[in-house]
């Protein structure tokens, strides 16, 4: 088990202290950039680790609204130019000169070293830009173990002491999110870092090989896999001049959409066209693939409508239609109208329509626990609608929808124990029809999951063959049953794809067909304009896993890539 030290909140009192005037003056959150941690385990095999577990930080450090943490790559980028990188030692004077530079508050430094193994134990320091003083000190020590399983248990409780320090109280929900254990190995944080390193070096190859190597020591680490993505979608880019002029195009738009819509979003009152650029700020997130700013957002277009619709008679008044009006003249206002008319189509205004939105990003990312908890919310509390027939999707409906069978058997035999008790003897008999349906799916599909791991197993363990790829492409039609698994079973594709696992029967049609399908899986769970940039990305990826077979195919190729930014990827 982790034992955190007992120096660990006195050591953070001045830094909270600082931050609580801020907040008590109205300053911003404060600004932190998180250095790589030093090694000073004795283990020059572990030079890398470092780098990977200042990189979870800033990805558990970003989560939270109170703290504005800087991008690892804009800090390395500096400390190369202040050849600090390589040297790997940074002390509180260069760290505060770095900081400054930065625009950051507060500059975090930390080693990593090892007590007695199986011990290890990670310092942190907290520097003060303005000043260069060292406000906090914090020192967590944890038993890994021989594969160093529990090491990100260490990590949390760093990380919440940090925020306790801060005085930053995080909602349940962020609280969840926050303390979500990343990845159990050391190993794996130590590849990661390598990986790390080696974009720092603009060794692309490199980087592909090391972050595919850590998925594989933890399928469920997924800022390997986020990390993976972005990689892909940068070399792509600079390596099709086709695909880079589209992405120019579309982020023309995306940058001529923002500078017209932020006077609008950034106004604190609620009023249709306040929520209007709101929505459209969300949009914007939502395709860039900034999906902790898109939740943002929209919880916070929530608040404000809630706000606007205060008092109104929905019988009488039709609030819904001036934000319509108004969302129309603000996408026409941004100088970009075919374009943004494509991309950017009429939003939910009702806040229950909202929230019903954010639970299907959640679905698509993975997040299926918080999206259901999030549809039962909104069932349960539906607030302001026009009329009665205006209701949220039923949580039931909603994990149908998402292959949730088990979720659906639950929910139906709760509101089985309701009709009955409530004496409704034909409404019970009919859901009791539906419950066996549910039941007959939920056998059914675990079935095919069986089948599919199976599947997967041996696609890990065997050479490809036509037989497995028939067997692939039988799983990829069972997760259009399960559209919540879409995302990662591409991804696991593409690192096979990547990996030359196929290479042998690249020729083949049922590659062919199988690759396509992929493909289509994952663009049609995107749906029409969300993740402009990413479907471009499945789009390239396929062009250059399934090389065009002649001139006229290449000329076809082109041409899909061409059209794209003229919303091509909405027919």
């Amino acid at each position: 088990m982790i034992r955190p030290s007992p120096r660990a909140a006195p050591a953070l009192l001045a830094l909270a202290a600082a931050c609580a005037l801020a907040g008590a003056a109205g300053a911003q959150a404060p600004t932190v950039a998180i250095a790589d941690l030093e090694n000073h385990t004795g283990d020059a095999a572990l030079d890398s680790a470092g780098a990977g577990v200042a990189s979870v930080l800033i990805s558990k450090f970003a989560r939270v609204e109170a703290v504005q943490v800087v991008e690892r790559a804009r800090l390395q980028e500096l400390l190369g130019e202040m050849e600090l990188a390589q040297a790997g030692v940074v002390d509180p004077a260069t760290a505060a000169e770095a900081g400054r530079l930065l625009g950051a508050d507060y500059m975090v430094l930390g080693s990593l070293f090892s007590v007695k193994l199986p011990a290890i134990a990670v310092s942190l320091r907290v520097v003060e830009v303005e000043s260069g003083a060292i406000v906090a000190a914090e020192e967590v020590t944890g038993t890994v173990g021989d594969g160093g399983e529990e090491f990100f248990v260490l990590i949390d409780d760093l990380s919440y002491l940090i925020l306790e320090g801060l005085q930053v109280r995080l909602a349940s929900r962020d609280r969840i999110e926050f303390g979500q254990v990343e990845v159990r190995q050391l190993e794996t944080v130590n590849v990661y870092g390598q990986a790390l390193r080696a974009i720092d070096r603009s060794e692309a190859d490199a980087a592909q090989d090391l972050l595919a190597r850590a998925m594989a020591l933890e399928p469920g680490f997924t800022l390997a896999e986020e990390t993976l993505a972005q990689l892909a979608a940068e070399v792509a880019g600079r390596r099709t001049a086709y695909a880079h002029r589209a992405i120019e195009e579309v982020h023309g738009c995306w940058d001529q959409v923002q500078a017209a819509i932020q006077p609008l979003a950034d106004d604190p009152r609620a009023t249709v066209e306040s929520l209007a650029a709101q929505g459209l700020q969300a949009r914007l997130h939502l395709i860039r693939g900034e999906f902790d700013d898109y939740f943002r957002v929209e919880e916070r277009r929530i608040e404000l409508t809630l706000e606007l619709l205060a008092g109104v008679d929905l019988d009488e008044e039709h609030p819904d239609h001036d934000m319509q009006k108004a969302w129309r003249e603000t996408v026409q206002a941004t100088g970009f109208k075919e374009q943004a008319s494509r991309t950017f189509r009429d939003p939910a205004f009702y806040p229950w329509q909202i929230r019903g939105q954010i639970a299907e990003v959640m679905a698509i990312l993975g997040r299926a626990d918080e999206a259901l908890a999030s549809t039962l919310d909104t069932y349960q509390h539906r607030g302001p609608r026009r009329s009665h027939h205006d209701d949220p999707l039923h949580p039931a409906r909603f994990a149908e929808q998402w292959g949730l069978w088990d979720t659906v058997v639950l929910l139906e035999q709760q509101e089985l124990r309701k009709r009955e008790l409530a004496g409704d003897e034909e409404g019970a008999h009919e859901l009791l029809e539906d419950l066996d349906e549910a039941l007959e799916e939920v056998r059914r599909q675990r079935e095919r999951q069986r089948h599919c791991q199976e599947v997967w197993a041996r696609l890990a363990s065997e050479s490809v063959s036509e037989e497995l790829l028939g067997d692939e492409e039988q799983c990829l039609d069972a997760i259009k049953e399960q559209p919540g698994g879409t995302l990662a079973g591409y991804q696991a594709f593409l690192r096979r794809a990547e990996a030359s696992y196929y290479d042998d029967v690249a020729g083949h049609r049922d590659y062919r067909a199988l690759a396509s399908g992929w493909t289509k899986r994952a663009d049609s769970l995107l749906g029409d304009a969300w993740y402009v940039e990413r479907r471009l990305q499945h789009l390239l990826t396929y062009q250059e896993l399934v090389p065009p077979r002649d001139e006229e195919e290449q000329e076809r190729y082109r041409e899909r890539v061409e059209s794209f930014i003229e919303g091509g990827y909405r027919r």
